[in-house]
């Protein structure tokens, strides 16, 4: 009877390793569809900080022309008022 007993706790313990294994290769799809929408989140991030950057850039340099245009006006304004 030992012997089929010790092919019964093998037959248990290979079942209990399948379903283990089973268990892993899940996990690693899991992990693997994760890692793929890191990267994912990870490029539109890259994008998103690039277009805030040229965004910046932009309403910097808008802002610069608004005061070059001001400073003409206010130097403008500045030569009429003497003279009138």
């Amino acid at each position: 009877m030992e012997l089929f007993d010790r092919l019964e706790a093998l037959d248990n313990r290979i079942t209990d390793l399948l379903l283990r294994i089973e268990e892993l290769r899940e996990e690693n799809r899991t992990l693997r569809e994760t890692a793929i929408g890191l990267a994912d989140l990870r490029e539109e991030n890259r994008a998103l900080h690039e277009a805030l950057t040229n965004e910046q850039r932009a309403r910097e340099e808008i802002d610069g022309r608004i005061d070059a245009l001001l400073a003409r006006i206010r130097e403008h304004m500045t030569e009429e008022e003497p003279g009138a």
